[in-house]
């Protein structure tokens, strides 16, 4: 039987372990595209990091909680093993040392028990918990390479009794640069590792020191929805989809269409401006892609619409934009500069304002500054492009 500290951290884990199931599974529908793409790729992105990391930590802490408080029993109930601690603990009283276990003050349980006390102590256990702290300390930067050199000091040794549901001698972790690369696949791996490290230590603790122990079953979770959820599309441990959407290279992506309904205009000024503009939007739009095309320029994604208040009756508080995102033709670099166009009006007069990366905003009357307009718009290009 487990110990009630065992009872608590193998409960927390195994919450951990079903929340970050069901959040990934209710928040994915596969119909909306497979592992390749999703439309929610990006946001996907950051909940992969968060949800991963959220889970590796918490597995590390529930770890060392754990050893703060099974370590606060056996010096109670055998006092003769605090010669055996006292210099990993570096304390100098043994009731001191006690209480601030107990309060979760006291650094050094977990060397205490894997070295002092001897006990079954996880390879794995050893990597979560570096992991975990270049995760919270250093934002999962590792430029010494610290966890694979953990990885590599344990020899290939791993817990003699492996958790049923993992792959055998599989530690998923990768670097990008000197970036951790950590996914859900890591979080299930750390999180049933200290859970089955924690199981087998207990009853070796509780035997050798005659411990409390209480029978305990596990309360089953479970998560009610309706029929028509596409909840938990994939098994535990499977990552969100956060691939970006596949190049495809010569294909200008189309601007998007606007429709602005003008039929409650009533001022024959207020007409012809709001024609004018969508006739510049267009003729614009065309230049810009011609010139792209003879200068060697990919436009890797447009974005149009009508910032502003949107009102039927008049076109005075909404502009139309041109939201260009542009590379090299050899896509040579993995970000993109910005270029934008808002066509604008000021007393029912349209104007364009053309501004960019490295480029100041600029206005220009219409019709009579379109052909400065565009000039500009090249040079635009030009200097986000140098940047």
């Amino acid at each position: 039987m487990p110990s009630p500290h065992a009872i608590q951290a193998i409960e927390r884990l195994r919450e951990s372990w079903f929340i970050n199931w069901m959040v990934r599974g209710s928040i994915h529908d596969p119909s909306m595209g497979g592992h390749e793409h999703h439309p929610n790729w990006r946001l996907f992105g950051a909940m992969e990091r968060y949800l991963s990391v959220q889970q590796i930590c918490h597995a590390g802490d529930t770890l060392n909680t754990y050893c703060d408080s099974m370590l606060a029993e056996i010096l109670h109930a055998a006092p003769a093993e605090w010669e055996n601690v006292k210099r990993l603990l570096k304390g100098k009283n043994l009731l001191e040392t006690v209480e601030r276990l107990r309060n979760h003050r006291q650094l050094g349980a977990r060397e205490a028990i894997r070295d002092g006390i001897a006990t079954y102590w996880s390879p794995e256990s050893d990597i979560v918990v570096i992991l975990r702290n270049k995760l919270v300390h250093q934002g999962g930067h590792d430029k010494e390479r610290e966890v694979e050199k953990m990885v590599a000091s344990k020899n290939g040794q791993a817990c003699i009794i492996q958790p049923v549901d993992l792959p055998p001698d599989v530690v998923p972790i990768s670097y990008n640069g000197d970036e951790l690369v950590v996914d859900a696949q890591t979080g299930v791996w750390a999180c049933r590792h200290i859970q089955n490290h924690v199981h087998l230590m207990d009853q070796d603790l509780c035997h050798r020191f005659s411990l409390p122990t209480k029978r305990h079953r596990s309360r089953p979770l479970s998560f009610t929805g309706y029929a028509s959820q596409k909840t938990l599309p994939f098994p535990p441990g499977t990552p969100l989809p956060t691939d970006a959407p596949p190049e495809r290279p010569g294909e200008v992506p189309s601007t998007p269409e606007i429709a602005p309904d003008y039929s409650m205009l009533m001022d024959e000024k207020e007409i012809t401006c709001a024609q004018t503009r969508l006739r510049f939007r267009n003729e614009l739009d065309q230049i810009f892609r011609t010139y792209c095309d003879e200068s060697g320029v990919a436009i890797v994604g447009i974005a149009g619409g009508m910032p502003g208040s949107l009102m039927p009756h008049t076109i005075r508080w909404h502009d139309l934009s041109l939201v260009y995102h542009l590379q090299e033709q050899d896509r040579s670099r993995d970000k993109s500069c910005r270029v934008e166009v808002r066509i604008r009006e000021k007393n029912l007069e349209p104007f364009l304002t053309i501004f960019g990366h490295n480029s100041q905003m600029r206005d220009f009357m219409l019709p009579a500054g379109f052909e400065q307009g565009i000039e500009y718009l090249k040079e635009c290009v030009d200097r986000a492009l140098q940047s």
